[in-house]
């Protein structure tokens, strides 16, 4: 199970491709996000914004990033061109989105990797996840990222169980065809 069957980074995020490799299970790719961020060397960059919006920490933000009239931002987190992001989003800790992205109205996200073009409208949780290329979440979708009985994540997928290392794992979403 490679990363590359579910997903291939976008030209968008191309800046990450080291953290990024397309041959380890997609799991891996969670494990990076936060190397990936440190990695950015420029300084942080945030687009004029409305005075509801809150940003805490190392916030990169396009300058084509369409901000709410409130919304929270904790980094580190890097947004891409064309996203829009809608009031009551609470962003934060270790969030990659790529371009033309939609983080929505009441929605949360925390140590996740979004491809381009994914629509998170409204709503929703996500958390410890990849959302591949075009991905889009209905209403109210939690991508729950916690065991019950707190256990280490494995996946079961083509009849073999693959130990994740993660103890947090929400979801996984495939680019869409």
């Amino acid at each position: 199970m490679k990363a590359s069957d579910f997903f291939s980074l976008p030209a968008s995020l191309a800046r990450f491709a080291r953290h990024f490799r397309p041959d380890v299970p997609p799991w891996e790719w969670l494990k990076e996000i936060a190397a990936a961020l440190a990695a950015v060397t420029e300084a942080p960059i945030a687009a004029p914004r409305p005075p509801g919006v809150h940003i805490e920490g190392a916030v990169w933000l396009h300058a084509t990033v369409k901000l709410p009239a409130y919304a929270t931002l904790i980094g580190p987190v890097w947004i891409g061109a064309d996203t829009e992001i809608r009031p009551g989003a609470f962003v934060r800790n270790n969030v990659i989105v790529g371009e033309g992205c939609v983080l929505g109205a009441a929605c949360e996200f925390k140590n996740c990797l979004l491809m381009d073009g994914v629509q998170a409208p409204h709503f929703s949780y996500v958390g410890d996840s990849i959302l591949g290329n075009r991905a889009h979440l209905g209403a109210g979708v939690v991508c729950s990222n916690l065991r019950f009985d707190q256990q280490p994540i494995v996946v079961h997928a083509g009849g073999a169980a693959f130990e994740t290392g993660l103890r947090k794992f929400g979801a996984i979403l495939g680019d869409e065809a």
